[in-house]
């Protein structure tokens, strides 16, 4: 008899159980994905467990002209209000199509199907719409997600209150960006599904935004609305699904969503900032008969917000499958919940302040999904997590007090998937000190049974310490237990290193022995002893390797490391030292001449050798250039238009190579130039490369037939050059700049100017 009612209820169960499809590997990561859950989800589990779904049995007549062409208008318009122009999918031929025929728009055809572009659709969320009962030709929905929809939502509501679509039931136009407050301008009875996840909407939720008393289904996640919201939500009697996750409202949840909706069946308040705590039984002014009977909502998401208090205590009476409370702040103990929920498949309380022991009787033996990690939870694990037969994620990890050993019954699990423990105080039972071979360790049981060790795996460890990696014996999926749960028993060093132990001490029998305690309270030994208690870590020592050095040895490694620096400092200083002479000189050379005095090699350390000449104590070194054109007045006088280019020229090729050699332009008068440098290199420097720029300059070829400007072939210069240089003047400081001409062969142009240099003190006239 017993054995028929454990089958019975087991059945029973079995009816609330709700699937999922992915289970996170990462530690601290949540273990189911939000797409995991939906509307329409809910609906086909409805579906296959052979719910009736509830039909509107409304009466109307096909669309007549006057009906279609109002769906016309209305289309249009939301296609101009929407930017359609810029859609990603059918703005091309909006305009040119038929209402039924339209990208995303789902009318009732002439055999009561729902079509939409074409194609019959078979959705579960199409039941709630009786086209046999609505006539052909009629919109009921409109579908445009991921579509870049732009626009205003309140034009979107004005649009929705102008036109008259009394069959309009459902709205999806998810992950467009469609911005502004979400504020319905009247009441839209007739809408049962809208949904306006991850758009830019924003402003609060006020007690006039729920304008939907026929709403199944409404979704505003991923947006940024902001504030409270008002307990008038309650008015949306026929509500199953809320998701507003994911925004930025604010104040406390009110007591509403679990005592006057009783068609809610999904709620998302995941991802806000919700605060404060949540109102017990006592709060709120009901009995547990009053919520057992007017609550429906099985799916629940409080994560990531700032809740406090304990759980509340009326949450065992809601039928449950799913519950999310991680990353609050809630506190109490687990005994209530745990012990007092049936239905429950899915229970993520991570990241909380969770106190007490993990209870030992567990009322929803169909639980799938436990995640109890980093809380405050202590005292052991118990047995009866083992007969949670549908158990597939485990995890426990970042509860320091928890400790004694993996219960036996585990072995019992065998859809387990994902178990973690990391940083908590579970280790083996059994004891015993030294290392083991892989296979020995397994064989000696240091790990259950229904785990092996991953050869083809390892763990790093600090101090080079490497750990075998843990897997499911039946999926060889990976199992988050670390090392000290085997007291690293398993672990190897590379090399000649040896793996030596750091066990905790009893301080009472180390006194008694005579055994130096660290200020940790541990010791180093290669195998345990009567004063061990068991390993904390492990560490790779070389054979040779002591763990304490001798002061000497400290002394001369401190002596060998002065005189190493001291031999770097000296180093750095040669090295160095020319580059900042060099640097001071550059330095110099960006202001004028004769603003201080110039010293090449003078540093910052001194020494070093004046280049120039001293006029008198601390007189600035000047030294001076000055250009002419030798016979400029005749050759004006000869051609103006062609000498001013010919000076145009001049002029360029003068001041090009002028700063190359920190050279500045004092005066200019006509042809001349007056130019300053610092050192007399400098200006000799910039004379010959002037010469040079002269001399290969394209001059104009009429110039050269003025003999103050003349063609000179080489053989013509050949008797001159027996008695006197030609390319000296009789005054000693005149050059001849020659540049080159028209005509063949070899030949220079006699375009003379003088240059005269003086260097001194003070700068001549």
């Amino acid at each position: 008899m017993e054995l028929l009612i454990y089958t019975a209820i087991i059945l029973f169960l079995c009816v609330f159980s709700f699937t999922y499809e992915s289970h996170g590997a990462l530690l601290g990561q949540n273990f189911i994905s939000r797409e995991v859950f939906s509307y329409e989800k809910l609906l086909e589990r409805d579906f296959n467990r052979g719910r009736v779904l509830r039909r509107e049995l409304l009466t109307a007549s096909p669309c007549n002209s006057t009906c279609i062409n109002n769906q016309l208008n209305f289309l249009n318009s939301f296609f101009i209000i929407t930017n359609g122009q810029y859609w990603t999918e059918g703005s091309s031929n909006w305009s040119t199509l038929a209402s039924c025929q339209r990208k995303g728009v789902s009318c009732c055809d002439d055999n009561f199907n729902i079509i939409e572009n074409n194609v019959i659709v078979s959705s579960v969320t199409m039941s709630n719409v009786n086209c046999s009962a609505i006539g052909a030709g009629f919109i009921v929905g409109l579908r445009l997600p991921s579509n870049n929809l732009t626009g205003n939502m309140s034009d979107v509501f004005n649009l929705l209150s102008s036109y008259n679509l009394p069959y309009l039931k459902f709205i999806y136009l998810q992950h467009n960006n469609i911005y502004g407050d979400f504020k319905p301008t009247s009441s839209l009875p007739n809408l049962r599904v809208l949904s306006l996840t991850s758009n830019n909407l924003n402003g609060t939720l006020t007690s006039d935004y729920w304008m939907f008393p026929n709403m199944l289904q409404l979704s505003l996640s991923y947006n940024s609305l902001n504030g409270g919201i008002s307990s008038n939500v309650t008015s949306m009697q026929k509500l199953e699904w809320l998701d507003l996750s994911l925004n930025k409202l604010t104040g406390a949840i009110s007591s509403s969503f679990f005592t006057s909706m009783p068609r809610l069946r999904a709620l998302f308040l995941a991802d806000n900032s919700f605060s404060g705590t949540i109102p017990s039984l006592q709060d709120i002014g009901v009995t547990d008969v009053d919520i057992s009977a007017n609550s429906s909502l099985e799916l629940l998401d409080l994560s990531n917000n700032s809740l406090s208090g304990s759980i509340p205590n009326f949450f065992p009476l809601l039928p449950l499958t799913t519950l999310m409370l991680s990353f609050n702040n809630f506190s109490g103990t687990l005994e209530d919940l745990i012990v007092g929920s049936v239905f429950l498949t899915y229970l993520d309380l991570q990241n909380n302040s969770l106190s007490g022991t993990v209870p030992s009787i567990f009322r929803p033996i169909m639980l799938q999904t436990l995640i109890l990690s980093n809380n405050s939870l202590s005292g052991t694990l118990p047995a009866a997590l083992g007969y949670l037969y549908e158990l597939r994620i485990f995890s426990i990890n970042g509860n320091a007090e928890v400790t004694g050993s993996l219960p036996s019954t585990f072995v019992n699990l065998k859809e387990i998937a994902y178990i973690n423990i990391y940083n908590t105080s579970l280790v083996t039972s059994v004891v015993g000190g030294g290392s083991l071979t892989t296979s020995a360790g397994e064989a000696l049981g240091i790990i259950p049974s229904f785990l092996n060790f991953k050869n083809f795996g390892s763990i790093s460890l600090p101090d080079d310490v490497m750990c075998p990696e843990i897997a499911f014996r039946s999926n060889a999926l990976q199992v988050y237990i670390p090392p000290y749960y085997y007291q690293y028993r398993t672990c190897y060093c590379s090399g000649d290193d040896v793996l030596t132990f750091v066990y905790e001490l009893n301080s009472t029998l180390a006194a008694i022995y005579g055994v130096s305690i660290g200020s940790n309270g541990t010791a180093f030994y290669n195998s345990s002893s009567a004063i061990a208690t068991h390993v904390v870590t492990a560490l790779c020592v070389h054979k040779n390797q002591s763990h304490h050095l001798h002061w000497w040895i400290y002394l001369i490694i401190g002596i060998v490391c002065a005189i190493v620096l001291t031999v770097l400092g000296a180093l750095a200083v040669v090295k160095f030292l020319p580059v900042l002479n060099s640097y001071q000189s550059v330095k110099a050379k960006r202001s004028p001449p004769g603003v201080r005095t110039n010293r090449r090699g003078g540093g910052y350390f001194g020494g070093g050798r004046s280049n120039s000449i001293n006029m008198g104590s601390g007189a600035p070194v000047v030294t001076l250039v000055m250009t002419d054109v030798e016979g400029s007045t005749e050759l004006w006088e000869w051609d103006t238009g062609l000498m001013a280019e010919a000076i145009e020229l001049h002029d360029r090729t003068i001041r090009a190579h002028m700063s190359a050699w920190s050279g500045y332009e004092v005066q200019t008068e006509g042809d001349a130039f007056l130019v300053a440098f610092h050192e007399p290199a400098d200006a000799v420097g910039w004379a010959i490369t002037t010469q040079l720029a002269l001399l290969n300059r394209e001059w104009p070829r009429e110039l050269f037939r003025h003999h103050k400007a003349c063609i000179e072939t080489v053989g013509g210069l050949l008797p001159d050059l027996s008695s006197k240089p030609p390319s000296m003047s009789p005054t000693p400081n005149r050059v001849s700049f020659s540049g080159e001409g028209g005509g063949g062969g070899s030949k220079g142009v006699r375009f003379n100017n003088q240059a005269e240099g003086r260097e001194g003190g003070d700068p001549g006239p």
